[in-house]
């Protein structure tokens, strides 16, 4: 399935899932982190090996490499970039363990 493709499919589950009369919250984050995670890692880390293919393997490298990361290229936007990531993907890993 393409990039685009699979993000897009796990954006329109976690919006049914999150809106659905018979709401499933859980299913809603699992599927946004998904969806995150698609986009990141193929951008992060598209060479990477299959277990480090995570949104955690990506924020790993981001965090290594950060001084080489700008978003729109604002200076220091790569702390932002990273907070945010970091902050999806610890609340996801507590909610799953």
């Amino acid at each position: 399935m393409a990039l685009e493709t699979l993000a897009a499919d796990h954006v329109r589950r976690a919006w049914s899932a999150a809106y659905r009369r018979d709401h499933d919250y859980k299913s809603a984050y699992d599927h946004a982190v998904l969806a995150v995670e698609a986009v990141v890692v193929a951008a992060a880390i598209p060479d990477a090996a299959p277990n480090r293919r995570t949104l955690g393997g990506a924020n790993a490298h981001i965090r290594n490499i950060r001084d080489r990361w700008t978003v729109n290229g604002i200076d220091g936007s790569s702390g932002v970039l990273l907070a945010n990531l970091e902050l999806l993907w610890n609340n996801h890993r507590r909610d799953c363990g």
